[in-house]
């Protein structure tokens, strides 16, 4: 079974979800959904640049990263990025740039600070934030699911309006703790001698339980894919590994982001 796919999926599944979350939100007021760099959805429907000056949407989006746990923690603890992220924010503003195209640029910044840390967070705040994606799927159907894992260009963000708002603060306390602690308590990064056996045991159990359908797992994005049986499979897979003691599951996790994200780096050209 490729387990780095698996995992590669459902990580860019829950962090794009974080990312649109970290900027879109629910006013206090409008009762809509709204975000830093989006104003009632009005940058996205392209009537935002004709009605506020680009600086009155830049102070009213930091204000509201401000509000953002997650958002938060970046800022204290890995500086470097948070300013990265609001650079690309205000370019994007300036600029009269497509709703998904700012978070897009924005949240790639966002989904790689998370990848660098989730390997060195606890076991505890590992478990904590996969436990979140896996809700996150249980919550969709299974059309949203599949569109979740396995996103279109700019499609997360209708498949994060169907999340419910609890999931979505779920995700910023979750994200903000894996940042912090692996910022202040960095633990060793697990080893495949450390995870080989219990991910064997993942896999026996997911054959007993879903048959010759398991091989979806590694061709769940293909055309033509059941789509949610494919989110089941993914679901149960994650679901599987948060519902292990911490000590067993923290590492399995954190090892295959720390191996995804290496192959990330080595296909980036820089």
């Amino acid at each position: 079974m490729d387990w780095l796919s698996i995992v590669a999926a459902a990580i860019c599944g829950g962090l794009a979800s974080g990312l649109v979350a970290l900027l879109l939100g629910r006013g206090e007021n409008s009762g809509g959904i709204r975000a830093g760099v989006v104003l009632a959805g009005l940058l996205g429907a392209g009537l935002a640049h004709q009605l506020l000056d680009p600086e009155i949407q830049i102070m009213r989006m930091k204000r509201e990263l401000a509000k953002q746990p997650a958002m938060r923690a970046i800022k204290q603890y890995d500086a470097d990025t948070y300013e990265t992220v609001l650079a690309e924010l205000k370019d994007g503003v300036r600029q009269h740039k497509s709703q998904a195209a700012i978070i897009e640029a924005a949240g790639s910044q966002v989904a790689q600070l998370t990848l660098d840390r989730l390997p060195r967070a606890s076991d505890a705040a590992a478990v904590a934030y996969l436990q979140v994606m896996v809700d996150q799927m249980r919550a969709l159907d299974g059309e949203n699911c599949y569109r979740f894992l396995f996103p279109a260009r700019g499609s997360h963000l209708e498949v994060v309006r169907a999340l419910p708002e609890e999931l979505k603060r779920r995700e910023q306390v979750a994200l903000a703790e894996v940042v912090r602690i692996a910022h202040v308590a960095p633990r060793d990064v697990p080893t495949v001698d450390d995870v080989r056996a219990p991910m064997i045991k993942i896999y026996t159990g997911l054959s007993e339980e879903f048959g010759p359908r398991v091989r979806l797992l590694e061709t769940g994005g293909s055309l033509g894919a059941d789509h949610a049986t494919v989110c089941k499979l993914y679901t149960s897979i994650f679901a599987r590994i948060a519902e292990m003691p911490e000590d067993q599951g923290g590492p399995i996790f954190r090892y295959l982001v720390k191996t995804m994200n290496g192959q990330r780096a080595k296909k980036r050209p820089y």
